[in-house]
């Protein structure tokens, strides 16, 4: 990718030849007053981010990064086109969990990271480094993600230190980009050419730990990619959009997460078009400019669903829609000439708390997310108290050979008319007549 493009991406509001606002990674702009010739000028841009996100440029830039293919896109795509105007050093965040290959996966994170970097062809300077999954889960929240920095100068010392035993990045060079980033995408190198025969690539939702999964608690989250709370409508719905396929003449392939990247790209990348809920494969799809239809199911079909979805953000060739009927014979044409992306219009602004009600719920937020620290430190201490404590080794012990088992030896009636008799007798009686007997040897001994 060139600088010229990327400056169109990252820059607007030209007025001549000067740009007038440039796009932050929080999806925001901030006003941007420098001179034309200092736009390819390092310190321009480093002195807009230190000003409005205290990021230093020069330093490395601390991101996070998790499971999904849709998570690795959002946080990377901006830093990306930022590359190729001001070169930019990425300090990746992962934990124990992505160095395996999670939820069936072929690959593990961090070699679908590798992977992606060298389809998008970028020389983009980045390192893997390691935190605790708890930590990590607080930093993909909502409230901290957003206003990390913000809270973190507020909490204590103490919280303070427990974050960086289990944390050690810079909190200040943090930067958290929103899944709903509204731009353009990085292109890879792998692009989609039309088969000359029409055929379709399918992903079918499901949880990804199992139906039991969809609770009122969670569904709200996944809501805008679930067709049904019911795991038979489900089935009915993607039955019935497999026979409209076949009906249209349009041979089916399906996607799963068992399936390398490499196999990914060339199937999104060699098909009509994909069909996919909002996911890792729609992302793929927008890097890849392969048409895609999202199936989006209409409100009234699931009143309780969080209905505020992320899928703004697929606006390349794409379209979304739900019919069966209606994906089966979509125009192949009209869908690749889909163009729907609008960049936010907000300016960023830096957080304030002027009223006496801003301050209090800012005292709050900052409580909880102390509390959350100290819980998620405290789990962590217990953790490595265990992996601490010594496997106590057992002593060798001589194992003796097992012998047969002994017969025993019929006892003669005699010995047991005296067990008999013994045991009629009562105790006082059988003490005392063993007294009388000691007492008379020793008498006799005298």
């Amino acid at each position: 990718m060139d600088k010229e493009t990327s400056i169109n991406v990252l820059f607007n509001g030209f007025a001549g030849a000067q740009p007038s606002r440039i796009l932050l990674p929080t999806n925001r702009w901030a006003r941007y007053h420098q001179l034309e010739h200092e736009l390819y000028h390092h310190n321009s841009i480093d002195s807009v981010f230190k000003n409005e996100l205290n990021v230093d440029l020069s330093k490395m830039v601390s991101i996070i990064t998790d499971y999904g293919y849709g998570d690795i896109v959002c946080n990377m795509n901006y830093w990306l086109w930022l590359n190729e105007i001001r070169p930019v050093r990425l300090k990746i965040l992962y934990d124990e969990t992505h160095e395996t290959k999670e939820f069936n996966n072929k690959e593990s994170t961090l070699a679908k990271i590798e992977y992606m970097v060298e389809e998008w062809g970028s020389d983009i300077e980045y390192k893997f480094t390691k935190i605790r999954r708890s930590f990590g889960n607080i930093l993909r929240t909502y409230k901290s993600a957003l206003k990390g920095k913000e809270l973190f100068s507020h909490i204590t010392r103490t919280s303070r230190n427990m974050w960086y035993r289990y944390v050690p990045i810079n909190m200040e060079q943090y930067v958290f980009s929103p899944l709903s980033t509204q731009m353009e995408w990085f292109p890879t190198k792998t692009q989609w050419k039309r088969p000359k025969k029409d055929s379709v690539c399918i992903y079918k939702y499901s949880p990804p730990i199992g139906w039991d999964l969809i609770s009122k608690g969670s569904f709200a989250n996944i809501g805008d990619k679930m067709i049904s709370r019911d795991e038979k409508v489900v089935n009915k719905y993607w039955n019935d959009l497999e026979k409209a396929l076949k009906k249209s003449n349009r041979s089916i392939k399906y996607l799963d997460y068992t399936m390398t990247p490499k196999q990914l790209f060339t199937a999104i990348s060699n098909c009509s078009y994909l069909i996919s809920s909002r996911g890792g494969f729609s992302y793929l799809a927008q890097l890849i400019g392969t048409p895609t239809v999202i199936i989006f199911p209409p409100r009234e079909m699931t009143p309780e669903r969080d209905y505020n979805p992320q899928s703004v953000q697929f606006h390349q060739k794409t379209m979304k829609l739900f019919d069966p009927t209606e994906i089966a014979t979509v125009d192949i044409e009209e869908l690749s000439a889909q163009n729907t992306m609008r960049k936010t219009e907000a300016l960023h602004k830096k957080k304030e708390y002027p009223t006496l009600e801003s301050m209090q719920k800012l005292e709050k937020d900052v409580q909880h997310f102390q509390d959350e620290i100290v819980h998620v430190f405290r789990e962590a201490q217990m953790k490595d108290a265990d992996k601490a404590k010594p496997v106590e080794e057992l002593p060798d012990i001589d194992i003796l050979p097992i012998l047969p088992p002994v017969e025993k030896k019929p006892e003669k009636k005699s010995v047991k008319k005296a067990v008999k008799k013994a045991a009629k007798k009562p105790v006082k009686a059988v003490i005392s007549k063993a007294l009388k007997k000691k007492k008379k040897t020793k008498s006799s001994k005298k």
